[in-house]
């Protein structure tokens, strides 16, 4: 498995999140398998603000235009120690 580098982490990021607001998609998800961790963002004036975040292992809020969504992460795991990088 390759190295993610400081510019793919920026697209995903960035850029993509930037070009989702520009389109209109309400709920922005990150869910990171280094850490184990999800932040939740939701599309505020053409931006995304900051809604929550916990870990694997809590329950995924999502409030959709077609109403509110829970994604269960009781079965989610961290990547193993050895893919999870960290400073070089």
């Amino acid at each position: 498995m390759s190295e993610q580098t400081d510019m793919d982490r920026a697209w995903e990021g960035h850029t993509k999140r930037d070009l989702y607001a520009r389109h209109g998609i309400p709920v922005y998800v990150i869910v990171d398998p280094r850490d184990a961790t999800w932040q939740v963002f939701l599309l505020a004036e053409g931006m995304y603000a900051h809604k929550s975040d916990g870990v694997f292992g809590q329950t995924i809020v999502a409030d959709l235009p077609a109403g509110t969504v829970g994604i269960d992460t009781r079965e989610w795991r961290p990547y193993p120690e050895a893919e999870r990088g960290g400073g070089a």
